[in-house]
């Protein structure tokens, strides 16, 4: 479903369209990963918890859903909460701050299993 109107963004050409499938066992060769909820109602979505084995900062999209391993996750120590309004900022200061990054990959990283 097209959910730019329902939530006030601009459509860019291609938008609309999956280019290609990112394989889990590539997710390493990124700097960050965002988990999005299962769906656009904010349901239960099984990912979150293998992302912090692959080395970069994970970005967790606002939603609902609550597993019973979130009570021991804290907002910028593991992992950034972000929504529509924050994205762009909160990767343009991780891009700024090296350290800053490298400290979100350290903490999401001790709870890699």
């Amino acid at each position: 479903a097209d959910l730019s109107a329902r939530h006030d963004l601009p459509r860019r050409p291609g938008d609309a369209t999956l280019r290609r499938k990112v394989r889990m066992e590539d997710y390493s060769r990124y700097r960050y990963l965002l988990h999005m909820p299962g769906s656009a109602t904010g349901s239960y979505s099984r990912n979150l918890q293998y992302l912090w084995s692959h080395g970069a900062v994970v970005l967790v999209w606002k939603h609902a859903a609550v597993e019973w391993y979130y009570r021991h996750l804290v907002d910028g120590v593991h992992y950034l909460s972000v929504d529509a309004s924050t994205l762009r900022r909160r990767v343009d200061e991780l891009r700024n701050s090296p350290e800053r990054r490298d400290a979100l990959v350290a903490g999401g990283g001790a709870l890699a299993c």
